[in-house]
């Protein structure tokens, strides 16, 4: 069963639900089973049901399907089932329950044509094969009858009148038959082999009688056999016989008008490690019609199982790039997103024109440019999140996600620092070092390579590809090719930890900077940033890891959207405010006074804003 699940994994097969029949089960554990496959996946249950089972339970399951589906008030359901050669063409499992067997893929060891045996076998008789003591117990189980008085069918003796000839033909056919007589020719060939090297010149000699088994077994097992009586190569060593299968498959036939029977019909080969389909195979849906396909309830349906000719599907080499921005959300989003970078763009040429005003020196302009780049590039990523998966979509929505983030909250939490930095001296005239732009700059610069470090690690070990899934679509035509990035919802969550401590630490150092009246109270306003990023952050990505696939995107978009909008009203609003008011209109080319700090953004030490006065950056 291991073996099965990860090959199934392998090739993209969705195992949805791995059930054990017990060891002694009783009626009550076949109704479990059914029901289990009824409920536990998909809008409808299981479609296909693989099994791994003796014939004894094959048959309850086929038994136990029939009296629930004669019992339940739910709609008609049929199981397609795939089974190996405990199965095989079986017609003691099946009798009985046409309607729930039909469809049914089997597998059978591939039986080649043997005439010459075929012939030998049926000229055989009770009195003429002698040699072989077996031969009396198949004899009497074809005939029923005893062969003499010690048999346990004496009571109805065999006339000598029995014969193979005619009528029983499938008596004789076995599909392990070839195997074991393979098997005993490369057998001979080794012993032949063994005997020619210990007594040349001689048929048998004491060498070889006294021969070692690991010499009897060196040689046999050595043996390859380039066509054997089946007409096949052989050899112990390779694939003990070559593996090789009959696909069977259980189709139902109609004799007359209201009769109807069912039948194993061969549909493909197992050859040499590929599978070969050559007739067309009977599929029933769910409801037990007849199909042209059995369509998988998994959410994923694995695109090569669709390619032994139901149904064609067509998959382009690379996943072309496509704009999805027609829908109502979509549309609000762009509109807010190109209203917002105006905005952006607005404010910093604004900054850049009053770069000389107390609020712009104030409020750090290098941070705050960095900032509303930010804002600009998080409002950007919505893009990536609109067009159709490509390995370039996929990587800008892994790098860009937490950069941009890490960008807006690094200039924040650099902010804030030297707001600590200024006010938390206790004398507003003293003289505080490292906070002049430049060193801001570098300071942003340092909190960023950490998240470049990290994002860049995980692209390196795990690049971005695109995978793509075959859907239903329920028209004309039935299914479509959706591609999506390679990575989990999961992943996307953990690759914003360095985000989400840079939020605590900005956090935990705007409620100390907080109190502060200085600066235009801006620590204040980056608490209130903060505490509501924080309540947004959370409420979008519970959304995008637990909701369904269709609404991961826009959760995102209107996650990230909104976060950009506050951080920019929060912050900026208010200097903007300030900015256009006549109170603080005027330039500030003199030091202002210390009861001037609850309405300007700059204080009065001229070494310590000595930079500021200098360059707009």
């Amino acid at each position: 069963m291991d073996t099965f699940m990860s090959k199934a994994n392998a090739g993209g097969v969705c195992a949805a639900l791995q059930l054990t029949i017990p060891s002694s089960p009783t009626s009550s554990d076949y109704v479990k089973i059914i029901a289990d496959l009824l409920t536990q996946w998909g809008d409808k249950g299981s479609n296909v049901v693989v099994l791994f089972t003796s014939p004894e339970d094959t048959r309850n399951l086929l038994k136990y399907a029939d009296i629930h589906a004669k019992t339940s008030s739910n709609s008609p359901y049929h199981f397609t089932w795939v089974a190996p050669d405990s199965w095989g063409f079986s017609t003691d499992i099946v009798e009985g329950y046409l309607e729930h067997a039909k469809g049914a893929i089997t597998t059978v060891p591939l039986q080649p044509p043997m005439p010459d045996f075929q012939e030998y076998m049926s000229r055989l008789t009770i009195q003429s094969n002698t040699r072989n003591p077996w031969f009396r117990w198949l004899w009497e189980d074809i005939f029923d009858c005893g062969v003499d008085e010690f048999s346990p069918r004496r009571d109805a003796m065999c006339t000598g009148t029995e014969s193979l000839l005619v009528g029983h033909t499938s008596e004789l056919k076995s599909a392990l038959s070839s195997y074991a007589m393979e098997a005993v020719y490369a057998i001979a060939t080794g012993l032949h082999s063994l005997i020619q090297k210990k007594c040349p010149g001689s048929n048998m000699c004491s060498d070889f009688l006294n021969s070692d088994p690991e010499d009897i077994h060196n040689e046999i097992i050595t043996v390859r056999v380039a066509e054997s009586s089946t007409g096949r190569p052989f050899s112990f060593l390779h694939s003990a016989g070559g593996g090789e299968y009959a696909i069977m498959n259980y189709v139902e036939e109609r004799l007359d008008e209201n009769t109807t029977y069912g039948r194993y019909r061969k549909v493909g080969e197992w050859l040499s490690g590929t599978l070969n389909i050559e007739e067309e195979i009977q599929f029933f849906d769910f409801n037990g019609n007849n199909a042209t396909s059995v369509v998988s309830q998994c959410p994923r349906i694995c695109s090569d199982c669709l390619k032994q000719g139901v149904p064609r599907v067509e998959v382009p080499d690379k996943a072309p790039l496509v704009f999805n921005g027609n829908s109502v959300w979509a549309v609000i989003i762009l509109a807010l997103v190109v209203l917002m970078i105006v905005f952006c763009l607005i404010i910093f040429v604004y900054f850049l024109v009053e770069f000389r005003h107390p609020v712009v020196k104030g409020a750090s302009s290098s941070l705050s440019y960095f900032l509303l780049l930010g804002i600009t590039l998080l409002l950007m990523e919505n893009f990536a999140f609109m067009f159709e998966p490509t390995r370039i979509v996929c990587g800008c929505q892994r790098f860009g996600l937490g950069f941009f983030h890490a960008l807006i909250w690094s200039a924040l939490l650099c902010k804030v620092i030297r707001i600590l930095r200024i006010c938390g001296t206790g004398e507003i005239n003293s003289k505080v070092s490292f906070v002049s732009p430049w060193s801001q700059t570098f300071l942003l610069f340092a909190l960023l390579l950490v998240e470049v470090v990290l994002v860049g690690e995980w692209l390196l070990l795990d690049p971005p590809a695109v995978s793509h899934e075959i859907v239903e679509t329920g028209t004309s035509p039935p299914f479509e090719v959706v591609f999506y990035c390679n990575y989990k919802s999961e992943w996307m969550v953990a690759s914003l930890i360095y985000v989400f401590i840079l939020i605590l630490c900005t956090f935990w150092c705007a409620c100390k900077a907080r109190k502060y009246s200085d600066l235009n109270h801006e620590g204040a306003y980056i608490l209130f940033t903060t505490i509501a990023s924080i309540f947004i952050m959370v409420a979008w990505l519970l959304v995008y890891t637990l909701a369904v696939e269709e609404y991961q995107n826009p959760a995102v978009c209107i996650g990230i959207t909104t976060n950009a909008i506050l951080v920019l009203a929060a912050i900026f609003l208010p200097k903007v405010t300030a900015l256009t008011s006549n109170e603080d209109k005027t330039q500030g080319d003199g030091p202002a006074t210390g009861n001037d700090m609850g309405k300007s953004y700059v204080y009065s030490n001229p070494d310590v804003n000595k930079d500021d006065e200098l360059t707009a950056f």
